[in-house]
């Protein structure tokens, strides 16, 4: 991936730290994320001798990509060495996606248990960081369906098997604070299956997927950036917590 001028610092902060307070500890599922995305942009490079004239050019990237950039970065591998106290990003690593949508949305993570969240506050240097994350920008989703497998009221939120399809208007920010970012919106269909509650849980599955459009900047100029990520996970959700169905858990809080 080609150098990608980096695009708002820190304008996202002060509405991240309201989603923050919204959300609390969750069991709901970590989704494993893919990416894929390209932005297309003009340069004032001379195509010959005669004529200088803007060109359109473009630059591709993977999820992979993204987890490169960060690494290479001086600026994440401090704030990684601060708030892990990891030497830095392990090769290998991969992005999950936390499905409640709280203050650390987005993380950097591996099979050996080091996990590193794009959006956070690094003690040591006493500032709050942000080098990416994906969260709704509304109070609460749509619900596109809704299946219980019983009369019980939803109001009791009494555990039951269920699934539930929501959409979700979502922001998709990533800045690797070393000339790398953008920034897209998008629509965000979510899937969730839920299993029949066993003592204190029960399983619940979820999947993504969202494909968004925006800005982004590659070397100092401008661009279009188009995004898109898919996901899915599973985890144990405590009955305790009352995160299921998802719609009733968001709009309650």
């Amino acid at each position: 991936m080609k150098p990608i001028k980096t695009l708002f610092h820190t304008a996202i902060c002060g509405a991240m730290i309201l989603i923050a307070s919204k959300v609390s500890a969750s069991s709901l599922p970590l989704a494993s994320l893919s990416v894929s995305g390209a932005i297309l942009y003009n340069t004032n490079e001379v195509v010959d001798t005669n004529t200088a004239r803007l060109k359109v050019q473009q630059t591709s990237f993977v999820a992979k990509d993204l987890i490169n950039l960060l690494i290479n970065s001086p600026g994440v591998s401090n704030t990684v060495v601060d708030v892990t106290t990891s030497n830095g990003i392990p090769t290998g690593s991969y992005l999950v996606l936390n499905t409640d949508f709280g203050s650390h949305d987005l993380i950097v993570t591996n099979k050996s248990g080091f996990s590193f969240p794009l959006q956070g506050f690094d003690r040591l240097a006493s500032r709050s960081y942000n080098y990416g994350f994906i969260w709704g920008t509304e109070h609460a989703p749509m619900v596109g369906s809704f299946s219980l497998d019983n009369g019980v009221s939803p109001v009791a939120h009494t555990p039951r098997p269920a699934t539930e399809s929501d959409n979700v208007l979502v922001e998709f920010y990533f800045d690797d604070n070393n000339g790398d970012s953008f920034d897209v919106f998008s629509q965000a269909t979510m899937v969730w299956i839920a299993d029949a509650p066993a003592a204190d849980s029960q399983s619940v599955t979820v999947s993504i997927s969202l494909d968004g459009l925006g800005s982004g900047e590659v070397g100092g100029f401008n661009g279009i950036a188009n995004v898109s990520a898919a996901g899915k996970g599973s985890g144990n959700e405590l009955l305790s917590d009352a995160e299921f169905p998802f719609f009733l858990w968001w709009n309650n809080q």
